[in-house]
């Protein structure tokens, strides 16, 4: 419980075959044993007002996710994976596979989970933009290796100097 995982592709963050809810109560932390034997009565109310917080899934909560749409499924695992309180939350791409609106959404939720979670929230991306928006400090990689970090606040957090680093990244 001290990584929490949002993946490119929720499926590979989510049962397909579980109701939303009962993704959500997989990852609902439990306090006694009496909500790990019978999570569903001990602890689906909880696992409803956590996910009206994100998205208000209605009457879905007790269809498969399979039934969702992709930007619906990617805000579901981001919900699940939020649930856990977690001291570190990796989003792995996890804007790739979404639409526009829950982009705005994904976007606006990892905002606040990092303002009020006593976590760290690392994003890996591949959209410039998006980690200048959203990131407090940038660190490109090559081949797993440092190239070099930008720290927001400073002279070097312009795209021009992101673009930059990025291509050499890009060079072999």
């Amino acid at each position: 419980r001290h990584l929490s995982i949002v993946r490119q592709e929720a499926g590979m963050s989510l049962a397909s075959d579980l109701t939303v809810l009962d993704n959500l109560l997989l990852r609902t932390p439990t306090e006694t044993i009496l909500d790990f034997v019978f999570p569903r009565s001990r602890l689906a109310a909880k696992a409803r007002s956590h996910a009206r917080r994100y998205l208000d899934f209605g009457e879905k909560m007790e269809q498969p996710c399979r039934n969702l749409s992709v930007g619906q499924r990617q805000i579901l695992a981001f919900a699940a994976a939020c649930s856990a309180k977690s001291p570190m939350l990796l989003l792995d791409e996890f804007l790739s596979a979404a639409d526009a609106h829950a982009t705005s959404v994904l976007r606006t939720l990892a905002r606040e989970y990092a303002a009020t979670t006593p976590a760290c929230v690392l994003i890996v991306s591949h959209q410039p933009k998006v980690a200048l928006e959203d990131g407090d400090r940038i660190i490109v990689l090559q081949n797993g290796r440092l190239v070099d970090s930008i720290e927001r606040g400073g002279a070097d957090w312009t795209e021009a100097r992101l673009l930059r680093l990025l291509e050499r990244s890009a060079t072999p």
